[in-house]
């Protein structure tokens, strides 16, 4: 390989870009020598025995469930193999990353739940609870000889407007 330095460079910058999931990246040249090495010095060596493969068939190889590749670099599009490039990925960096996203999304799904919740309680105890215990005054009034109690609730057409009237109709009785 001629331009060593660009070759480290891109190499570098690839490698970085997938951040911690990268395990190691190996370029080696036609003979056989390694030009590059970056990572992890256990993943290397398993990027060195596929890369032989790589070399003498000319073709991609994966190995550990795609965790390890080796592609083939060659001279042109139809070129000879002047080299090889392999990379690891580590699965445990991947899912540690994975988890931490997956844990945002709980704490946010969370928290946008108890907001829901507190909206939804604080709209049911204005639209039930303070009809609800104007009512109860309204009939412990009556319950306490004041049968000229107002709840002004008899408009209202829901169950609470019905109880409402049911309470008018009772007070027009004891009146």
């Amino acid at each position: 390989f001629n331009g060593t330095d660009k070759i480290e460079e891109a190499v570098a910058h690839a490698f970085s870009s997938v951040g911690a999931s990268g395990g190691a990246a190996v370029v080696i040249g036609a003979e056989g020598d390694v030009v590059l090495a970056l990572g992890d010095a256990d993943d290397m060596g398993q990027v060195g025995e596929i890369a032989q493969e790589v070399m003498s068939s000319g073709t991609a190889v994966s190995a550990d469930g795609g965790r390890v590749r080796a592609v083939p670099v060659l001279a042109g599009e139809d070129g000879p193999v002047i080299g090889v490039f392999g990379f690891t990925v580590s699965y445990d960096a991947k899912m540690k990353e994975v988890w931490n996203r997956v844990r945002w999304i709980f704490v946010l799904a969370a928290v946008t739940f108890a907001l829901m919740m507190s909206l939804t309680l604080y709209l049911l105890s204005r639209t039930l609870g303070r009809p609800l215990k104007s009512l109860a005054a309204a009939v412990s009034d009556v319950a306490q000889g004041n049968y000229d109690t107002q709840h002004g609730m008899s408009a209202r057409k829901d169950e609470i407007g019905g109880i409402a009237r049911n309470l008018d109709t009772l007070l027009e009785v004891l009146r």
